[in-house]
């Protein structure tokens, strides 16, 4: 299962089938989201104003709002391997 933003939720999210079916099922309300002072993920809302299915469709990606809600408990190469894992899951939709 594959999120807006190119995260499997099934294989990369320790909370998905632990509370969490997954961002698409809960419509990107997230319980982090809190942590940028809204209800709904930052990208999967911007994805819903754009009415695109995910990030992949988006001239922009990765975008500011991509590294503004980048895990804090991630290393900066991390972070950038992630990213370049994501693009390329969003350009072949692929969920591996």
């Amino acid at each position: 299962m594959l999120t807006i933003c190119g995260v499997n939720c099934e294989k990369e999210c320790s909370y998905f089938n632990k509370g969490c079916p997954g961002c698409r099922e809960i419509k990107g309300r997230v319980f982090w989201a809190e942590n940028y002072g809204t209800e709904i993920c930052p990208i999967y809302k911007c994805a819903q104003e754009k009415e695109i299915d995910d990030c992949g469709i988006c001239s922009r990606v990765p975008c500011r709002l991509w590294f503004s809600t980048r895990d804090p408990s991630v290393s900066e190469d991390e972070f950038n391997q992630q990213i370049a894992l994501r693009l390329e899951k969003l350009e072949k939709r692929i969920d591996d």
